[in-house]
């Protein structure tokens, strides 16, 4: 019985582990950001990227969308030099309480 108990908490110690692994989300300042990233069927290096909610935490959101850029230049060109149109260092383009930002991977 014991060890039949041991064996259950074990198989879903692994299994939440597993979910937790799989989940590609980071948080920044303490939050998960609610993101999207859009390519451009013609130029599929030219990006845009939307951080919902942005003026929770400014800082920490504009970190969150150079990440998401990041992760997409460097999984699909190898690199993650960026030509930021509208970047993160940038004055912060503000909508409506979301983040927007534009982008092109260069490398």
């Amino acid at each position: 019985m014991m060890r039949t108990a041991l064996i259950i908490t074990c198989a879903l110690g692994l299994t939440a582990c597993g979910e937790a692994w799989q989940d590609n989300r980071v948080p920044f300042g303490g939050i998960y950001w609610s993101s999207s990233l859009d390519v451009a069927k013609e130029t599929p290096d030219d990006f845009s990227i939307v951080i919902k909610d942005a003026t929770q935490d400014r800082g920490a959101a504009k970190e969150a969308g150079r990440f998401e850029g990041i992760k997409y230049c460097v999984e699909f060109f190898g690199s993650s030099d960026i030509d930021w149109g509208q970047g993160p260092d940038q004055r912060l383009n503000i909508v409506k309480g979301d983040l927007y930002l534009k982008g092109s991977c260069t490398g």
